[in-house]
């Protein structure tokens, strides 16, 4: 750390983050990078402590109103306020970089491929050992003992317009739990405010489509992962239907949107990849208005009446 212009800015958004964001904040000043970095935190009405966790750190920190947070929103206002002259990183408030090169290894592999303009970091579930990655990653990565980096080509869908359309979301393993932006590209590309929620799926879809690469690293890794309550898994889930039907012009059904928003199991088992199939089918489009009908006849039989 110094007070000379920093190469990096690590951006957090942050309410109520709990005893975790310590361990979040050691973890980041523990860093031994080659680069100069600073963080930067947005507070958007944190009652619990949180401020004063961040004030125990040289944290530049600025508070918003609640109503006035978005992911997509308050992550651009933290760019805005970054000074850096390279990078920006994003990185939730409860994502722990898993060890002291967190930070150069994110940068090392944004340079693992010309022209890439974002990676993201693996996450990985804390209480797992080997086959632990979590998340979107685990599209691609089995165990965190795999190092490598997958890169979202341009013109992604254009190329592989063959594909069923509910195989392209898997073909975005992309979160801003943790992720390098090159500065000037984001600054020209920023998130879509818009976009409420799925900022970074929505990012870099659209990154693809305007010709550009980005990419989920296997080397750079924080542990993070959730154990939801089932009403703000339906909620995510509800999200997530939503956003992939913008995206990519296919609805899923509630397991499988949970499937694809990487909250399970992310192996796609034979029936399942039958069934999603045919949702996608012009024969489910005849058939779906007659399942009503079907579970009221069902349930007949089954009752005897």
């Amino acid at each position: 750390m110094s007070d000379a212009t920093p190469d990096i800015s690590i951006i957090i958004p942050t309410k109520n983050a709990g005893a975790r964001l310590e361990r979040v904040l050691a973890s980041i000043f523990r860093q031994k990078s080659q680069y100069l970095y600073d963080v930067i935190a947005i507070d958007s009405g944190s009652t619990d402590g949180t401020l004063e966790t961040l004030r125990k750190y040289p944290v530049a920190v600025t508070q918003i109103a609640a109503e006035q947070f978005s992911h997509s929103r308050t992550r651009n206002y933290g760019a805005s306020l970054s000074t850096a002259r390279k990078y920006y990183v994003f990185l939730n408030q409860d994502a722990i970089p898993t060890d002291e090169h967190w930070l150069d290894n994110l940068v090392y592999s944004m340079g693992l491929e010309a022209e890439l303009k974002a990676v993201c970091a693996a996450e990985l579930d804390e209480n797992a050992q080997v086959f632990n990655v979590a998340g979107v990653a685990a599209f691609l990565f089995k165990n965190s003992l795999v190092k490598g980096i997958y890169i979202i080509e341009p013109f992604l869908e254009r190329n592989w317009s063959g594909l069923p359309k509910y195989r392209f979301r898997q073909m975005f393993p992309f979160t801003t739990v943790c992720a390098i932006f090159n500065k000037e590209h984001f600054n020209r590309y920023p998130f879509d405010e818009n976009t409420g929620w799925g900022e970074d799926l929505h990012w870099a879809v659209h990154n693809s489509r305007r010709g550009y690469k980005s990419a989920c690293s296997n080397f750079a890794q924080v542990y993070h992962n959730h154990d939801y309550t089932d009403e703000e898994l339906k909620d995510i889930v509800k999200r997530s239907n939503l956003l992939f039907e913008n995206l990519f012009g296919v609805a899923f059904n509630d397991q499988s949107a949970q499937m694809m928003s990487g909250y399970c199991s992310m192996t796609i088992p034979d029936w399942a990849d039958s069934i999603l199939q045919i949702q996608q089918s012009a024969l489910w489009k005849i058939l779906r208005p007659l399942l009503p009908v079907y579970k009221i006849l069902r349930k007949g039989r089954l009752t005897g009446s």
